[in-house]
C-alpha cells in the first residue's frame, strides 16, 4: 500500500510538471519493488526529458513483465521515434499491431504514430481490423491508401467522409487529387470547382486550370487564365507567375500555336531551366536552331537538376529524342536508360517495383472468369448511326500503350456523331476493384444482374459529349484486361485490339517517361513480360468474342490505311470515307504521348524503327523470345 502511495504521489508531480520530485519518488517505489507503474512512470518521464537510452532501457523492461500492453508499447514505440530509431520502431510496430484491438483511442494513436513511421500497410492493417466507423480512423485509413497509391481504396474513405463533412475543404482537396490520379478528372473537376468557391485562393485557381487541360476541357481552362492574368501583375508570386506561365504554354501546345508555344517556353527556361515542359516544346515544335540550343544546353541542365524528379527524367527523354532525331542512336539510348533506370531505382525504393508474378496472377484470374453466356446477346451487331438506343453506343479501343490507340480513335471520330472521351479511366474505375474482390464463379451471376448499372455508372462519369452524339469512342489502352466485363455489361458494345510488333512496341514504351502505375516500363525484362501477358489475354478475348473483338495490326493500318480503316468502318457499321485520311488537318487537340505524331499524315516512319537499336534492345529479345518457348 505504501508503494502504491507512492507511485500515486509521483504520477501527481509528474502531471504538474514537477519533474525532478516525480523522478525521486519514482526512485523511490523503485527502490522497494520494480513496480510495472514505476518503471512505466520513469521511463516515460525520462523520454520527456529526452533521455531516450535510459528511456528505451526501462520501457524494455517493463515490456518484460507485461508484452502486450498497448500503453507501454505505445510509448516505447514514441521514444524510439524520437531518437531516430524508426527501423526499431517499425519492427516493433509490426510485432504489436495485431494486438492493438477494437479500442477506438489506441486504433487511432497506433494508425497515427505507423503513419508518422511511413509505414503505411500498418496503418491500413491497425484500421481494417477496427470495427470503429470513426472520421479520424477512415481519414487515416484514406491518407495511408493515398500514400500507397491504393487511389481506388482511398476514394471509398474519402467519399464517405465527405458525405458526412460536404463541405470539408481538405476531404475535397484529397479527393479531387485521387480522382485525379484514377485519371477520372470528370469526377475531379465538380470537386474542386466546389473547393475554389468554398476556399477561393490563386493556388486553387491555378490547380483547377491545369486539371482543365487534364480533364480536356480546353475552354474552362482557357477561362480560367484569363481570370487568373487580371490578378497577375498585383497578387502573384514568383511560383504562382511561374505556374501561370506553364499552363499557358500548355494550352498553345494543344492549339497547335507553334510560335505562341515557343516563345512561352522560353520564357519559362529563362525563369526556370530546368522545366522539362519547356525543353519539350523547344524539341517537337522548334526548327534546326531550336534542336541545337536543346543539345547545347539542356546535358549541363540535367547533370545539375535533381535526380529522381520527374523534370529529370522527362529532360533525359527529351535530349534522347534530339540524338535520336540526328541519327545518335547509341547516345540517345544511353540516356533512354538514364531515365528508366531512375524510375526503377525510385519504385524499388517505394517497395512498388514491377511484379510478374502479381501480373500473371491477374491475367490468369481474368482469363478463367466464365463470361461467355452473357456475351450471347444482342451484341453481336452494332445499330448503324441514327438508330435510336437509350445509351450511346461504345467502342472501346484497347492494347497495349503505344499500339496505336491514338490513330484509330482519331480515325473512327471522323465518323458522323461520333465522340471520343479520349483517355478516360472509367472503366477501370467501374471493374478494376468488383472483379479484384468478388470470387471467380460469382462473377457472371453479378454482372449479369448488375449491368445496366454498371453501364450507367460509367456513362454518369464522362465528359459532355456533343448532343448528337451517337457512338461513344474510349481509347483507353488497359481496357484490355476489362474486355470480358465489358461486354458481359454494354449492350451493342465493339472493341478493337490494337496489336503491334513487340520489339517497336518495347523501344516506344522504353523511349517514354510513363506515370508509376506502369511500373513495368522503366525495365526491358518487364517491358517483355508485360507485353507478352497482355497480347495473351487479347488472343482470348478474340477466340472467345470473334464478333465482337475487331483485332487490329498497327503495322497492317500504317501500310495499307485506306482499306484497312474501311474494314475497321465496315466492322462497325460505320459508313468510310476515303478523306477521313486526312484527319490530321484538322486542329484537334491530343492529350497523349502520341499526339505529334497524329498532327501528321499516316506514315510508316516507326514500323522496324528498332532496328536501330537492335543490340540494346537485347534484353527484351531475349526475355520475350524465352517466354515465347
Amino acid at each position: 500500500m505504501i508503494i502504491v502511495n507512492t507511485i500515486r504521489k509521483a504520477e501527481q508531480a509528474h502531471q504538474q510538471g514537477q519533474l525532478a520530485e516525480a523522478e525521486s519518488l519514482y526512485r523511490q517505489a523503485l527502490s522497494n519493488e520494480q513496480h510495472i507503474d514505476a518503471i512505466y512512470g520513469l521511463a516515460t518521464l525520462k523520454m520527456q526529458l529526452k533521455e531516450y537510452a535510459v528511456a528505451t532501457q526501462l520501457f524494455e523492461q517493463a515490456l518484460s513483465i507485461e508484452p502486450q500492453a498497448l500503453d507501454i508499447n505505445f510509448n516505447y514505440l514514441l521514444c524510439l521515434k524520437q531518437s531516430n530509431q524508426v527501423d526499431q520502431s517499425k519492427e516493433r510496430l509490426r510485432e504489436i499491431s495485431h494486438h492493438v484491438g477494437n479500442n477506438s483511442q489506441m486504433v487511432s494513436a497506433f494508425a497515427n504514430l505507423a503513419f508518422e513511421l511511413g509505414d503505411y500497410q500498418q496503418v491500413i492493417n491497425i484500421t481494417s481490423v477496427s470495427q470503429q466507423n470513426q472520421d479520424n480512423i477512415n481519414f487515416i485509413a484514406a491518407r495511408a491508401h493515398m500514400a500507397l497509391n491504393q487511389w481506388p481504396d482511398a476514394i471509398q474513405y474519402l467519399v464517405k467522409l465527405s458525405e458526412r463533412h460536404p463541405n470539408n475543404t481538405e476531404l475535397l482537396n484529397l479527393l479531387a487529387q485521387c480522382y485525379g490520379h484514377t485519371l477520372n478528372f470528370n469526377l475531379a473537376m465538380p470537386i474542386f470547382e466546389q473547393l475554389t468557391a468554398l476556399a477561393p485562393s490563386l493556388e486553387n485557381t491555378l490547380r483547377f486550370a491545369d486539371l482543365c487541360i487534364l480533364a480536356q476541357d480546353k475552354a474552362k481552362a482557357e477561362q480560367l487564365v484569363a481570370q487568373l492574368e487580371n490578378h497577375a501583375n498585383t497578387e502573384f508570386s514568383a511560383q504562382a507567375s511561374l505556374q501561370l506561365l506553364s499552363i499557358k504554354t500548355k494550352l498553345a501546345r494543344l492549339n497547335h500555336d507553334k510560335p505562341q508555344a515557343i516563345s512561352l517556353a522560353e520564357q519559362l527556361l529563362a525563369r526556370e531551366p530546368s522545366s522539362s515542359l519547356a525543353w519539350q516544346v523547344l524539341f517537337e515544335l522548334g526548327n534546326d536552331s531550336a534542336h541545337k540550343q536543346v543539345l547545347k544546353q539542356l546535358p549541363v541542365v540535367v547533370e545539375t537538376s535533381e535526380q529522381h524528379s520527374f523534370d529529370y527524367r522527362q529532360n533525359l527523354y527529351t535530349l534522347a529524342k534530339v540524338y535520336e532525331k540526328s541519327d545518335e542512336y547509341q547516345r540517345a539510348f544511353e540516356y533512354f536508360t538514364r531515365a528508366n533506370q531512375s524510375q526503377y531505382l525510385q519504385l524499388a525504393n517505394q517497395n512498388r517495383a514491377f511484379s510478374y508474378q502479381t501480373l500473371k496472377a491477374e491475367i490468369n484470374r481474368l482469363t478463367e472468369i466464365d463470361y461467355a453466356h452473357l456475351a450471347e446477346t444482342e451484341q453481336s451487331k452494332m445499330p448503324a448511326t441514327n438508330s435510336p438506343t437509350d445509351h450511346p453506343t461504345n467502342i472501346f479501343v484497347v492494347g497495349m500503350p503505344r499500339s496505336g490507340t491514338t490513330l484509330v480513335n482519331r480515325l473512327l471520330c471522323q465518323a458522323t456523331n461520333v465522340a471520343s472521351v479520349n483517355e478516360s479511366n472509367g472503366i477501370a474505375s467501374v471493374y478494376e476493384h468488383l472483379l479484384a474482390q468478388i470470387a471467380a464463379a460469382d462473377i457472371p451471376a453479378y454482372l449479369a444482374k448488375n449491368a445496366k448499372a454498371l453501364a450507367e455508372k460509367y456513362h454518369d462519369a464522362l465528359p459532355a459529349l456533343p448532343a448528337q452524339t451517337e457512338i461513344i469512342v474510349d481509347k483507353m489502352p488497359h481496357n484490355f484486361r476489362f474486355v470480358g466485363a465489358i461486354l458481359a455489361s454494354f449492350s451493342n458494345a465493339k472493341i478493337v485490339q490494337m496489336r503491334r510488333n513487340p520489339e517497336d512496341l518495347a523501344l516506344s514504351i522504353f523511349s517514354q517517361q510513363f506515370n508509376d502505375y506502369h511500373n513495368y516500363a522503366c525495365d526491358q525484362k518487364a517491358i517483355a513480360q508485360t507485353i507478352f501477358e497482355a497480347n495473351k489475354l487479347m488472343d482470348v478475348w478474340a477466340k472467345r468474342y470473334p464478333e465482337q473483338v475487331y483485332d487490329l495490326s498497327y503495322e497492317d493500318l500504317v501500310n495499307n490505311p485506306e482499306s484497312e480503316a474501311k474494314a475497321i468502318f465496315d466492322s462497325l457499321s460505320l459508313r468510310w470515307q476515303p478523306s477521313y485520311l486526312e484527319f490530321y488537318q484538322q486542329a484537334v487537340p491530343s492529350f497523349t504521348f502520341s499526339e505529334v505524331q497524329v498532327r501528321k499524315p499516316i506514315n510508316q516512319s516507326k514500323i522496324g524503327f528498332a532496328k536501330h537499336y537492335h543490340d540494346q534492345l537485347s534484353e527484351f529479345r531475349a526475355a520475350y523470345n524465352s517466354l515465347l518457348k
